[in-house]
């Protein structure tokens, strides 16, 4: 399908506004039924009230205006569906970027009735067939952030899934996103002063998304033939949560159970790094050969005007007796004991863990100042997602001990077999 003429200036009065050979006309909602209307929605980020849309189907160009444009004060009010785009009963493909942020402002979705709108996401398209996950989209941005040439070859072929990422992807080009700032940063009145712009730049999104859609549907269908996978992005893409006034409730004690586990496995994690300091220093050779705890780095800094002590026989043998037994039946107070000795501080300002190995004080709070009296020695920046968390859990994967390096990443040593040791 070939897009119809944009129109060189945008009607700005409330409600859609369709253009065609005859001129602008108000419409009550894009009188489009088959396969498509594109969609571009905008809004004022700092107050969350939505402005403007643009919509393009095969025949004609429509935009959508607040009333809330030139009467702000509506979005004083209690929330209501006077303020969302209508977009008719008829059944209808609304097609966009990220389009479930679209459809959450379409009066239709929040109906108690199943709308006849069906809805197709282009960023879940590229996704399908040249996303990219976690640690690739980090090493493009920051490649790209510093221009660098993208030369590996997942690069060439994949992308973040922001809109000008992808169209940059499939189409070759460049898209101005600098318009978009004025939404972000700038004031209502901005965008009062700047609608034509502001309109403008919404339907040059529908444009793009559209080129978009032209490039990334036929590598869609290749990779995913089947009417059942298409019919299931349908499907998803139409879900809703019925809620009631019991919501709020329900979130904020969801989010307290949240908080509640994730404080309790952040003070497992803490005792367990705590015991593995006691351990070391009871038996380092037992440490140092467990295959977990040798993956940590031990070393310390050496603090100043501190000079190590040599006991004699008869205190070293007193010495060791004792820490046998500390170390048969550890208690809360040789822990904290021994945190308190590695961990030292001069009269001047705290020192931060000194005395303690280098993965223990990473762990750490620092202290801003001696007189700093919310400071603890307790490892309390510890969390799953930390590096040192697997090691103290002591996690195994297929029986063997979980390895990480800086190369490879996370992985497993299989030994090898006895056929091949002989070998």
């Amino acid at each position: 399908a070939v897009f119809p003429e944009l129109p060189r200036e945008w009607v700005r009065s409330p409600g859609w506004t369709k253009y065609g050979e005859k001129g602008p006309v108000s419409v009550p909602y894009p009188q489009c039924s088959g396969w498509c209307s594109m969609l571009k929605c905008a809004y004022k980020m700092v107050t969350i009230s939505l402005l403007l849309a643009v919509a393009i189907s095969p025949d004609f160009v429509y935009s959508w205006v607040s009333p809330a444009l030139d009467q702000p004060w509506l979005y004083n009010r209690a929330p209501n569906t006077d303020l969302l785009i209508p977009f008719g009963s008829e059944p209808k493909t609304v097609i966009g970027h990220h389009i479930m942020f679209d459809r959450a402002r379409i009066a239709e979705e929040y109906s108690e009735k199943r709308s006849n709108l069906r809805f197709l996401d282009t960023q879940s398209l590229h996704v399908c067939v040249s996303g990219l996950e976690n640690t690739q989209k980090g090493q493009w941005l920051g490649a790209n952030s510093r221009n660098e040439i993208l030369d590996k070859d997942w690069m060439k072929v994949g992308s973040p899934n922001s809109l000008a990422a992808v169209h940059k992807l499939y189409c070759g080009r460049d898209l101005d996103k600098s318009t978009r700032d004025v939404f972000v940063s700038g004031t209502h009145s901005d965008v009062q002063a700047q609608f034509q712009s502001l309109t403008a730049y919404c339907a040059g999104d529908v444009v793009a998304t559209y080129n978009v859609l032209r490039n990334v549907w036929s590598l869609y269908k290749e990779r995913f033939p089947s009417p059942v996978t298409l019919a299931g992005m349908f499907e998803m893409a139409s879900c809703y949560i019925p809620t009631n006034k019991n919501w709020q409730r329900y979130t904020n004690e969801s989010d307290n159970m949240f908080y509640t586990m994730q404080g309790e496995i952040q003070h497992v994690l803490s005792n367990l790094a705590d015991d593995a300091l006691l351990r070391y220093h009871l038996d380092k050779k037992k440490t140092e050969s467990d295959p977990w705890m040798s993956q940590l780095d031990w070393s310390t800094k050496k603090i100043l005007g501190v000079k190590d002590k040599k006991l004699s026989k008869k205190l070293q043998a007193e010495e060791d007796a004792r820490r046998k037994q500390e170390l048969e039946n550890p208690s809360p107070t040789s822990i904290s004991g021994l945190i308190n000795t590695v961990c030292s501080e001069t009269v001047e300002k705290p020192k931060h863990y000194l005395g303690a190995p280098e993965w223990y004080r990473t762990l750490c709070p620092k202290a801003s100042s001696y007189h700093d009296i919310s400071w603890t020695r307790s490892p309390s920046e510890i969390s799953l997602s930390t590096a040192v968390a697997p090691m103290l859990l002591k996690l195994a994967c297929h029986g063997h001990t979980l390895y990480r390096t800086h190369h490879h990443g996370w992985g497993f040593l299989q030994p090898k077999s006895t056929d091949e040791v002989k070998t």
